[in-house]
């Protein structure tokens, strides 16, 4: 019976020599290297935010001027509506006294209890009068602070040609304030003038403008 042959016991018997290398198996394989995202990452987050800031930004000022145009909207209706109401005031003012002077002669005597106004008399002429009334212009956002359009018309009666006419010698907006101003806030008044002030400012005000005058003829060409 044969010996089975074992290499190890014979030292001169060839041996084989294995040697187990570690698979070191490269990313960058074929030529594929690995993607840096971090700061692509940063680049986007970073335009987001911006993006994101302008748009908070656009919408407030969108706002706010959406805000300012509704505020001016209204002051015009507000102010257009009172010029209105004081022209028609006018006219009927106007066609009461242009009757007057027609019947009469003269507008001495005549009565304005209907029209709401203030009537000044000229003392050297009586067929020269001053009318004024104000024309409230609506509600403000603010309970102790109202707007009112004054008008002063003076109204002249020509009897050499029977002819009436006005004046506009006051057509603006004026404020009226409840509001009571502390004189010890600054250790005395806010404001003193220096001497007379001219309270003759015909054209001074908000939308407020100069005198006017017109002279109607009733003679039909």
């Amino acid at each position: 019976m044969d010996r089975e042959f074992n290499p190890y016991e014979n030292q001169n018997a060839p041996k084989m020599d294995v040697d187990f290398k570690r698979n070191r198996g490269s990313s960058k394989k074929n030529g594929m290297g690995a993607v840096n995202t971090g700061g692509a990452v940063i680049i986007i987050i970073f335009a987001v935010l911006c993006l994101t800031i302008f748009g908070l930004l656009s919408f407030a000022t969108s706002f706010a001027d959406k805000k300012l145009a509704d505020r001016n909207l209204e002051n015009i209706a507000q102010y257009y509506g009172a010029d209105s109401a004081a022209e028609a005031k006018l006219a009927k003012i106007y066609d009461a006294l242009d009757k007057k002077t027609k019947t009469d002669g003269t507008v001495s005597g005549f009565t304005f209890s209907e029209f709401d106004v203030d009537v000044e008399f000229d003392e050297t002429d009586e067929n020269v009068i001053t009318v004024c009334f104000e024309t409230e212009l609506g509600s403000s956002r603010d309970a102790q602070v109202r707007f009112s359009l004054s008008a002063g018309i003076e109204f002249y009666y020509a009897a050499e040609t029977e002819k009436l006419s006005y004046k506009i010698t006051e057509w603006r907006v004026i404020m009226d304030s409840d509001f009571v101003y502390d004189d010890n806030i600054a250790g005395g008044p806010l404001w003193e003038p220096d001497g007379d002030t001219d309270d003759d400012d015909s054209g001074g005000g908000m939308f407020g403008f100069g005198s006017f005058e017109f002279d109607f003829d009733d003679e039909e060409e």
